[in-house]
């Protein structure tokens, strides 16, 4: 797992690992909280770079998540009714009840892989690439 950088600023919270082009400074989170205020959910399109980002603004009870254009940085998650869980990693996110995703397992084995947005486990997902939710 990389580092996370965290910052927080007027209701809004900015998780991000990885380096995005064009944001300089030494906080990478810092930076993405000044591009979310100037472009809000489209600041992840204007960003080039190896980066995964969670944008959660609690006064418009949003929650921004962003990879880059090539899937570089990983960023699983989850929506179970008010929660939304993320992790660099789908095993985090499994809990006891889930099940496995059987195309998951045939994919896995067949072609060594399993393609986005799928993971192992039925409720888990990944990020696809350059999107947002």
């Amino acid at each position: 797992t990389n580092a996370v950088d965290f910052a927080a600023r007027d209701g809004v919270i900015a998780l991000a690992s990885g380096r995005a082009h064009g944001i300089g400074g030494a906080s990478q989170a810092q930076a993405w909280l000044d591009r979310y205020a100037r472009s809000g959910v489209d600041a992840p399109a204007r960003t080039s770079g190896a980066f995964a980002v969670v944008i959660i603004d609690l006064r418009a009870a949003r929650v921004l998540l962003s990879v880059d254009a090539f899937s570089m940085e990983t960023l699983c998650w989850r929506h179970e009714g008010r929660v939304v869980a993320f992790s660099d990693a789908a095993s985090a996110l499994r809990i006891a009840r889930d099940e496995l995703e059987p195309q998951a397992v045939y994919d896995y084995l067949y072609f060594h892989v399993i393609p986005s947005p799928g993971t192992a486990f039925a409720k888990v997902q990944r990020e696809e690439r350059a999107t947002r939710r």
